[in-house]
C-alpha cells in the first residue's frame, strides 16, 4: 500500500463530505496522484481513486511501457462506490 494519508480512510470528515456530495473540491480526493511505494525499493507508484456510485466494478485503463493499452481492476474500498487502484511504475504507465 502507498504511504498516502487516508488511503483507506473513507470515514474521515473530508471523505464523508465527498461521499455525501458536500465536498467543495472532490478532485482533491479523487483522481491520480504519485505516492511512495511500500515495495521497499524507494520507488514511486501512481494511486488512482474514482467515485462511481452506480458501479459494482471498475477498471483503470492505462498505457503500458510499450505503449499498449492495459486495464487493471480497481478495488472497491467503500460500499457507496469508491474504487482505487495502484500502478507501481508511474514513469512508464501513463493514463490512456
Amino acid at each position: 500500500m502507498p504511504s498516502d494519508p487516508g488511503f483507506h480512510d473513507a470515514d474521515a470528515p473530508a471523505w464523508r463530505a465527498m461521499l455525501e456530495g458536500r465536498h467543495a473540491a472532490p478532485g482533491a480526493l479523487l483522481g491520480p496522484r504519485v505516492v511512495a511505494s511500500d515495495a521497499g525499493r524507494g520507488t514511486l507508484a501512481r494511486h488512482v481513486r474514482t467515485f462511481q456510485p452506480a458501479a459494482r466494478r471498475a477498471w483503470l485503463v492505462h498505457r503500458g511501457a510499450a505503449g499498449e493499452r492495459r486495464s487493471v481492476p480497481m478495488r472497491r474500498t467503500h460500499r457507496a462506490g469508491l474504487f482505487e487502484a495502484l500502478l507501481e511504475s508511474p514513469a512508464t504507465d501513463a493514463p490512456a
